[in-house]
């Protein structure tokens, strides 16, 4: 089974490309999107949203950027919180708090139309003081992965081979994928 990808996310298609070893054909469609912070709520709704759309296997990937000392904020809002506030601004929001840790998390949703399966991993880090990098979409710019002294934005191939969180949710998606292949 080969799922249409859909996102409008360029970067995205990209990542997952490089890491299932294989491009997907995706789809830009315009999905609703709930406005709720749990996860797997909001990525089970998009698919089958998708799958009503397209009636064919999809796959859907919600991004989630945590800052531990504001609760489960932004959380799956973050496309928002970035949409209106901007990066700098973003790490601001940290600014009276002793706390700069967070949790990067990125699921996929895999929709069958008749069976839902869930890829899911979180890579703990935390909030740059200010922006950092040119590399990357979305808050890579302000992410620092547990381990390392660089936001996403500032890593090379090698450096997000080892800490990047949609490698580790793209991977489990390769392995069920192969799976069924065989």
């Amino acid at each position: 089974m080969i799922p249409i990808f859909v996102t409008g996310n360029k970067g995205k298609v990209d990542a997952v490309k490089k890491w299932l070893g294989y491009e997907l054909p995706h789809e830009d469609i315009d999905l609703e999107e709930l406005q709720e912070l749990d996860a797997r709520v909001v990525v089970e709704h998009k698919a089958r949203q998708a799958y009503e759309i397209l009636k064919k296997p999809v796959l859907i990937d919600d991004t989630s950027l945590i800052f531990n000392a504001l609760g489960r904020l932004p959380g799956t809002l973050i496309k928002w919180f970035l949409s209106e506030l901007d990066l700098e601004k973003c790490c601001r929001l940290l600014d009276s708090f002793d706390d700069r840790t967070a949790t990067a998390r990125v699921m996929l949703g895999l929709f069958d139309g008749h069976e839902m399966h869930i890829f899911d991993a979180e890579v703990p880090g935390s909030i740059a003081q200010h922006p950092k990098g040119d590399g990357g979409f979305g808050w890579n710019s302000i992410f620092i992965p547990k381990g390392s002294e660089k936001t996403y934005a500032e890593m090379d191939d090698k450096d997000l081979d080892i800490y990047a969180v949609r490698k580790k949710t793209v991977t489990q998606l390769k392995t069920y994928l192969d799976k069924l292949e065989a």
